[in-house]
């Protein structure tokens, strides 16, 4: 059985900016076979195992200032250490990396994404799986709200630097001979108007499906 570690944030979690808990008031998770997550582990069978680390708020490398323990960097190697061995690493990242308190641009991004890479490089060498592979995901990017406005500390420059994404994640990929998907290209992907930051349960579907195929292509 082939085991995947999928390393990302709330649209791993599975975050739904519809619903709240009752008493707290937090946002909801969607059900597990709502997410992307479950989608891709229904598409690839019994042959594959799939561990979801996701957390919301988890940044690349930044420590977010009002919110404690989102850097990725800083939660990596624990992440890595408690599922190991595995077949593959799924790092799908930089959708927080774009809020305004960061002020990071897409080459700055792009050296984040090259900077957490090379620290799972270094991870895997001592491991009991040195030679798992990396996938980089480039997430889709944030979007105004349906009114127009941002929420989370989003802006008309975030929107503009996640459109860099793509070009610099691909890059670091290369450069350490990782597989790239393309998240923004899922054909359909809308993401949720009470945000335009989380999968719609529709998005989680096309999302899922979309980088099963990928996997398969891969590991197959």
């Amino acid at each position: 059985m082939k085991k995947i570690m999928i390393f990302g944030d709330s649209n791993t979690w599975g975050y739904n900016p519809n619903e709240v808990h009752p008493v707290s008031g937090a946002n909801l998770r969607y059900p597990k076979d709502v997410r992307w997550t479950w989608i891709l582990k229904s598409e690839l069978g019994d042959d594959y195992e799939i561990i979801s680390m996701g957390y919301c708020g988890r940044t690349m490398v930044f420590e977010d200032p009002v919110a404690a323990g989102r850097s990725g960097l800083a939660g990596l190697e624990i992440s890595f250490r408690s599922v190991e061995p595995v077949d593959m690493v799924i790092i799908m990242l930089g959708t927080n990396d774009l809020k305004d308190v960061f002020a990071a641009n897409g080459i700055i991004l792009g050296s984040a994404m090259n900077r957490l890479v090379r620290e799972l490089k270094n991870i895997m060498a001592y491991s009991t799986c040195p030679d798992a592979k990396i996938m980089i995901v480039n997430p889709a990017n944030v979007r105004p709200c349906a009114d127009g406005s941002f929420v989370y500390g989003f802006s008309d420059a975030s929107v503009e630097h996640g459109r860099e994404l793509r070009e610099q994640y691909a890059s670091v990929a290369e450069q350490y001979g990782c597989e790239f998907f393309d998240g923004d290209a899922v054909e359909g992907i809308t993401l949720d108007p009470a945000d335009g930051v989380h999968l719609t349960p529709a998005d989680h579907r096309l999302f899922g499906m979309a980088i099963a195929e990928k996997i398969r292509e891969i590991m197959e």
